[in-house]
């Protein structure tokens, strides 16, 4: 596996052949309630129908200011597995719907790109969704499961820091690592785990909003505290509110991979919600995957097979027929 940093493409500007951004900024951050973890919930058993249960939590919508505008009481179906050595897996259902994918002409600046463009109905079919980013110590026991195609070190990077946190989102991961790691789940398991697709992704992170975030229109240190962190040190998972589909940390902690490959624009775009495979016209972007995080509609991309010595993580999916 190759360790070194990694350039996030965005869509060119005019002038420029291209434009990379480095996405370590901004890294919203958020924060995990461990107690969510409590045995009071069911355990999936291996190989059998999941066993749905539900868990309540309340959302919010705040102004620049740090003022609280709305609280919204929600409730969500949710399965959970056991990963063994007490480490679990959420997996909150995500019901059928549509939305607008990407950014209009007036919202592209705020996107830090092109890339969004054009805005498009994109119809969703029902799956599930991790609760939270892949933890370190989802990573460590699933990393040690049988090998499918890759090896993973259960131990990764920590990047100049003395310790990592058991409950802080796994980083620097490959596209490549993640995929391998759905893999391993998905055989020890017996069920079908996988990356988001892009569409998925921020049809979830949206949740029924339109607003650059589903918090609100604006992210500043007055309203950070309520619903993530200037700094760039990373948080356990789910401190801060999710948004109304129950789901933490979207907009931070770390960038997400999905498992779309990179495209400039949404031009020819799947309408139906799937993982857009379809080889790119442009051969030196065809290893790259797609990174999403940062505001609902931003975009960015990675070397599919490069290391990050940066905030780069994931969360899985599952379909259950």
């Amino acid at each position: 596996m190759e360790h070194r940093q990694l350039q996030f493409y965005t869509a060119p500007f005019p002038c420029s052949r291209r434009s990379f951004l480095f996405i370590s900024g901004l890294s919203l951050l958020s924060a995990v309630s461990w107690s969510c973890h409590s045995s009071k919930y069911k355990i999936s058993e291996f190989g059998e129908p999941p066993v749905i249960d539900t868990f309540e939590f309340e959302a919010l919508t705040v102004n620049p200011k740090g003022d609280i505008l709305e609280r919204r009481p929600g409730r969500a179906n949710f399965f959970r597995e056991d990963l063994g050595n007490e480490v679990f897996l959420d997996m909150v259902k995500i019901s059928t719907g549509k939305f607008f994918m990407g950014a209009s002409i007036d919202e592209r600046a705020k996107m830090n790109g092109l890339s969004s463009e054009p805005k498009h109905l994109v119809s969703v079919p029902s799956f599930y969704l991790g609760k939270y980013e892949i933890t370190q110590a989802q990573w460590r026991t699933v990393a040690r499961y049988g090998k499918v195609k890759h090896d993973l070190n259960p131990d990764l990077p920590h990047y100049g820091r003395d310790y990592v946190r058991a409950s802080e989102p796994a980083e620097g991961v490959s596209w490549v690592e993640a995929v391998e790691f759905c893999e391993r789940l998905s055989r020890k398991t017996k069920r079908l785990y996988r990356l988001p697709s892009e569409a998925e992704w921020e049809y979830t992170c949206r949740a029924g909003t339109t607003t650059y975030y589903h918090f609100g229109e604006e992210l500043t240190p007055e309203n950070a505290a309520l619903v993530a962190q200037y700094n760039q040190e990373l948080q356990d998972v789910g401190s801060f509110p999710p948004n109304d589909f129950g789901i933490y940390d979207m907009h931070g902690n770390v960038l997400e991979w999905c498992a779309d490959k990179w495209h400039t624009n949404y031009e020819q775009a799947p309408a139906d919600g799937s993982m857009w495979e379809t080889p790119l016209d442009f051969s030196e972007f065809k290893h790259y995957r797609v990174i999403r995080g940062w505001k609902s509609a931003r975009r960015s991309a990675g070397e599919a097979n490069a290391r990050v010595q940066s905030p780069i993580g994931f969360r899985v999916a599952c379909f259950i027929p």
